[in-house]
């Protein structure tokens, strides 16, 4: 067998023993979050002044768990300590293959994925547990969810600075160009841009549909960059996306909340800078990037224009649902333009 069949081999076998691993964990997780009630307390149409969220329907955000990203993670987690033990301490040959864990490809993402989803718990958490002003302040939440993404990115751009040595950034067409020192607040942009798109997580379905066509992108462009390990990792969150998905399409049974977009944003940033894509995430990724541009341009011209605004309501998902479209219409377009943009990204990669 080559080592290009025995490499994909591999990654077919992590997939696959993470689906199975998946499918195994999730009736009991889908109970265990149901027994204790991980749901919002409130929705955010009652700590909103905003006339139009009466056209969409959030009576669902206090009755179904917000943490089905930490399903996402355990996985992962999961599937990581089987393939380990199945390399190190069998006796078949062909299980050497599945140990991807190198200091080199998927420490620093592993550890930053699990890091970003204790965050992501923790504003979660707030939401569930937090009592008075804590729960209901919408921007005292925002306020600490930035502060906490900027530090999350401040730690991990310094490691990539200091640890790593990296300082350049690849410029399609042209080249790397090294930044210095500025490379750790870029990286902290970078984060916080790609974070900002997590309000996607909206919708039935929508978030996971859409994360799946950008990790088998990433799954693609570092299998053909010959960073194998990384590919399986990539390849492994593919797998725990598809379970999630399983019980977040509509009428969704959980939904992923900060804990799983917090570390999908986290580890999305990671493999850009890793795989030197970082100024062709807006294509792929577009539509978290097309997502968070939505709200910040509502913002800005409601400032702007006297209170006028370019969309019924913001993020534009929720825009185009409050013009009528179904749903699942707009989980489904939102998923083909997805597809294509990762597509459109992945050629781009190649030929630059």
């Amino acid at each position: 067998m080559s080592e290009s069949s025995l490499h994909i081999a591999s990654l077919l076998a992590s997939g696959a023993i993470a689906v199975f691993l998946g499918f195994g964990i999730a009736p009991g997780f889908r109970r265990f979050v149901y027994k204790f009630k991980l749901w919002r307390q409130t929705s955010r149409s009652e700590n909103t002044t905003n006339s139009s969220f009466h056209l969409i329907n959030n009576k669902e955000e206090t009755s179904i768990p917000r943490v089905g990203g930490a399903l996402i993670i355990l996985i992962t987690i999961f599937t990581i300590l089987i393939l380990f033990i199945l390399a190190r301490f069998s006796n078949i040959s062909a299980f050497n293959s599945l140990d991807f864990l190198s200091r080199s490809q998927t420490l620093l993402p592993l550890g930053a994925f699990i890091l970003a989803g204790a965050i992501g718990f923790f504003d979660d958490a707030i939401g569930i547990w937090g009592k008075g002003y804590w729960a209901t302040d919408p921007v005292r939440l925002r306020i600490i969810k930035s502060i906490s993404i900027i530090f999350l990115g401040l730690l991990l751009g310094l490691w990539f600075y200091v640890k790593l040595g990296i300082s350049t950034v690849h410029i399609p067409w042209y080249g790397d160009i090294n930044i210095g020192f500025l490379f750790v607040p870029f990286f902290i942009l970078v984060l916080y841009s790609v974070f900002s798109g997590s309000v996607i997580d909206g919708i039935d379905g929508l978030s996971g549909g859409v994360l799946l066509s950008s990790f088998g992108a990433y799954a693609v462009i570092t299998f053909f960059r010959h960073q194998y390990d990384l590919s399986a990792l990539a390849v492994i969150i593919l797998a725990s996306l598809l379970v999630f998905l399983w019980y977040n399409i509509i009428p969704a049974e959980f939904y992923m909340g900060e804990t799983g977009m917090v570390a999908l944003t986290t580890l999305i940033t990671i493999y850009a800078f890793f795989t030197d894509t970082v100024l062709l995430l807006p294509i792929l990724v577009f539509p978290l990037f097309i997502t968070s541009i939505s709200v910040v341009l509502q913002l800005v011209s409601k400032k702007l224009r006297r209170g006028k605004k370019i969309f019924i309501i913001a993020p534009l998902h929720h825009h185009f649902e409050a013009l009528g479209w179904g749903r699942p219409k707009v989980v489904m377009r939102f998923w083909i333009i997805s597809f294509i943009t990762s597509l459109i990204g992945s050629v781009f990669v190649f030929v630059s």
